[in-house]
């Protein structure tokens, strides 16, 4: 059964709750509304409820043990599996994720059964959330993996996507009125525009314009023009096309501009991580890319681009653990997918 973000909501705030949910696509600020949501109307605000295991090292079956282990007298807890596609067999996961006879198989060390077993006797004090952050809808092969977690995962599906102006701007205005403010009609799709369709980054420009506009309650598009950096859909494109060219000078410097300006380290690894995925389909001889990440694709071999998405999962995975300075972990990383062998 699929979800929209919209009934997972009404029915969170109702504590209508499935045994688990599967959580794909790469819009953090919906992830992070459903989060809240587990947080406030299942654990009642108690974040000690809330454990997570990253199923890229963790087997399927121990992080489960643990949703079953709640002992008698225990809170209500939200066990959240990060990197659920981890789940799909690695050579498979671009195809069906499935086996010859058509069931959905998973990766080595996870356990198609173990998923079964828990979901037919589910801990009833327990919500058991799938994340798979790094799928991006509107790729097709990431598409093709969302629909074989789907058919691998037996809870209701939510797939998170990046809205249109249209439907960021209601999203801003919503939330500026929850804070007790007013986003003018032409302020709401500047701050969508300038910061280039992403709702997560919006909404953390839009705290800042709140502070700024204490005592007034109105933001004006002046005060977004002010206050808030463009971005833009340019600067985006940017970054994927410098590590495309191996110009790690450009790309280092982009990483730079886009950390000053507040774009999340992690849509900047989503935005990298779709570029080497482009290319190695290239390098694997899809005919659906365009010509000039074909001509990119030339720079590379299919080794290292390979190695580019291990290397991107480490950096995912440290961006995922508060480090201290996100700029080293990006720095690093730019450097070795660019860098001319």
């Amino acid at each position: 059964m699929q979800l929209t973000m919209a009934d997972f909501l009404r029915r969170a705030a109702r504590r209508e709750f499935a045994a688990g949910y599967l959580l794909t696509g790469n819009e953090m600020f919906f992830r992070d509304k459903a989060r809240q949501a587990l947080l406030e109307f299942h654990l009642e605000g108690d974040r000690g409820g809330l454990v997570e295991h990253d199923l890229a090292e963790v087997p399927v079956r121990n992080a489960l043990d643990d949703a079953a282990s709640l002992g008698l007298f225990a809170g209500r807890r939200v066990l959240w599996l990060r990197n659920a596609e981890s789940l799909l067999p690695r050579r498979r996961a671009a195809g069906s994720g499935q086996g010859g006879s058509g069931e959905p198989r998973t990766a080595g060390k996870h356990s198609a059964e173990a998923i079964a077993d828990y979901f037919q006797r589910p801990q009833p004090a327990s919500i058991v959330l799938f994340e798979a952050l790094s799928l991006d809808l509107a790729d097709r092969d990431d598409a093709r993996k969302a629909e074989s977690l789907e058919k691998l995962l037996p809870v209701p599906s939510i797939r998170i996507e990046r809205p249109g102006i249209g439907e960021a701007v209601r999203h801003l205005r919503d939330e500026a009125q929850a804070a007790g403010f007013t986003l003018e009609q032409e302020a709401a799709p500047e701050l969508v525009e300038a910061c280039g369709g992403d709702l997560a980054r919006a909404r953390m420009e839009l705290e800042k314009l709140m502070l700024y506009a204490a005592g007034r309650g109105r933001i004006t598009a002046a005060d977004v023009q002010a206050l808030v950096p463009a971005a833009g859909a340019f600067t985006l494109w940017e970054i994927s096309d410098a590590i495309g060219d191996r110009d790690a000078p450009r790309a280092l410097r982009l990483v730079r501009d886009m950390l000053r300006e507040s774009v999340p380290a992690l849509l900047i690894t989503t935005l990298i991580a779709g570029q080497v995925r482009k290319l190695l389909r290239s390098k694997e001889g899809a005919r659906d890319v365009h010509p000039r990440v074909q001509t990119q694709a030339r720079k590379f071999t299919v080794k290292e681009l390979t190695a580019g998405i291990e290397t991107l999962f480490e950096a995912d995975v440290a961006l995922r653990s508060s480090p201290p300075d996100e700029r080293i972990i990006l720095e690093r990383l730019v450097i070795e997918l660019a860098k001319r062998k």
